[in-house]
């Protein structure tokens, strides 16, 4: 045929091939990591961020796919405790979701801001309760103890902080009263507890209670643990 550039063609089809089959790499690795924790799953994460760096790098694609990557690999390494690394990773998919949610405002834009903003917040309180432990098996002068108290207050508001935002988020695009709105309210009262305010933190088990009682009205389970800790909450408020 004249005027067909046959070589265009060519590499043009492979180029298709090859984005393919990243992208169904990506989701195979999806799929096996999928309810799954440990440095296996921190091993795939890294390779589906290793994919999506091609997709976006090499062959132009937008960074939705990085941003899923960072997010996923920083939650990965939450599940083990690494909060460091995860910190990190998360930071960058914040970053990078940041710029696109200036530009996007759809809802599973906003969706992954809040779930990236919340895997922060828990990481600030699961980084709290690692240090508690190995505090309990050291020695320190009073004023390291003072800088490393100040130290975990912060973090431990800037986890609140994050939750709070992301509740106003959540409630804006669910209602009140929607189920995602109770693991929000988990992370406030554990952050609540952590700083000494436990009329707060029994406000947040109030909601949470408020929200699934509806849901699961037949779970005496449920309503008894939070029962549980609201009444804890209570006692210590009243102390």
């Amino acid at each position: 045929m004249e005027g067909v550039d046959l070589s265009y063609q060519r590499s043009n089809f492979l180029e298709i091939s090859v984005i393919s089959e990243i992208r169904q790499k990506i989701e195979e690795i999806d799929s096996r990591c999928k309810g799954q924790v440990g440095e296996d799953v921190v091993n795939e994460r890294i390779k589906q961020l290793a994919y999506s760096k091609l997709l976006t790098q090499v062959y132009g694609k937008d960074n939705s796919y990085l941003v899923k990557a960072y997010t996923e690999l920083g939650i990965s390494y939450l599940d083990i405790k690494y909060c460091q690394q995860s910190r990190e990773h998360l930071l960058t998919a914040l970053k990078l979701n940041d710029t696109k949610y200036m530009e996007d405002s759809s809802k599973e834009t906003k969706e992954i801001q809040i779930r990236i903003l919340l895997n922060l917040a828990e990481g600030y309180l699961e980084e709290d309760k690692l240090y508690l432990k190995k505090e309990k098996n050291e020695e320190k002068d009073r004023k390291k103890l003072e800088e490393e108290e100040n130290e975990r207050y912060r973090k431990i508001d800037t986890a609140i902080q994050i939750a709070e935002k992301c509740l106003i988020m959540n409630q804006k695009m669910y209602g009140k009263d929607h189920i995602s709105n109770a693991d929000i309210y988990k992370i406030l009262a554990k952050g609540n507890k952590k700083l000494g305010k436990y009329k707060d933190a029994r406000e947040c088990y109030q909601h949470m209670f408020d929200i699934y009682t509806p849901i699961y009205e037949n779970s005496t389970e449920l309503a008894a643990k939070l029962y549980t800790k609201i009444g804890k909450t209570y006692y210590f408020e009243n102390k």
